[in-house]
């Protein structure tokens, strides 16, 4: 009787290690996953991405004399890369009928939380947060993000560049540009 549990104990012990083994292998296989996909990636029409190995991305927009920004943390399941926005406000203050002070949260114009105060100034800001227009789901491979619409369809057909009609690739390319 001792000899039979002894053996059950040892299977016991095997199984045990060949899944820690595995767990192991496809932990470490998904952080290989991870390291290649880290870096800056841009395409035809003014939009980059910045995916950092910290976790964090940046998504970048520029066109003319606009432009405007997305920051947050990306997670990678399979081959499938998931951005979420993480907004930066501002703490916007004013002072009400009563002359009473007031604060109220709006997005950041810049990378930087600060405290504004209300002020009609007539100014005009290019380069403010976006946390709605940003690819949240993108398919990497072979170096390259393409976007994956809302019905789950991955894009790439090539679209058309509106001044001159000439068809571009609507997918991210990994550039050796330094990060924004």
């Amino acid at each position: 009787m001792r000899q039979a549990s002894g053996v059950v104990r040892k299977f016991a012990d095997i199984k045990m290690k060949l899944l820690l083994m595995l767990i192991f292998l496809i932990f470490g296989l998904q952080i290989f996953a991870q390291d290649k996909i880290v870096g800056r990636y841009a395409d035809y029409f003014g939009h980059s991405i910045t995916i950092n190995a910290n976790g964090n991305f940046k998504y970048f927009y520029r066109f003319d004399m606009g432009s405007f920004w997305t920051r947050g943390i990306w997670a990678l399941q399979n081959d499938t890369v998931f951005l979420t926005a993480i907004p930066i406000y501002d703490t916007l203050r004013y002072m009400d009928r009563d002359k009473i002070t007031k604060d109220s949260l709006t997005l950041a114009v810049d990378e930087k939380p600060q405290i504004r105060s209300v002020s009609i100034t007539g100014a005009i800001y290019s380069g403010s947060q976006d946390i709605t227009d940003y690819p949240q789901k993108l398919l990497f491979k072979n170096n390259r993000l393409y976007s994956i619409d809302k019905k789950g369809k991955l894009i790439t057909k090539k679209e058309k560049a509106f001044w001159t009609g000439k068809k571009y690739r609507p997918w991210f390319n990994k550039t050796n540009v330094a990060q924004d």
